[in-house]
């Protein structure tokens, strides 16, 4: 159960990034 927050963090911050590049 803690690797779930962890991947759910990790796929938030490319995200993240996807986001500002697209702005």
């Amino acid at each position: 159960m803690e690797s779930l927050p962890q991947l759910k963090a990790i796929n938030v911050v490319p995200c993240n990034a996807q986001y500002h590049t697209l702005i």
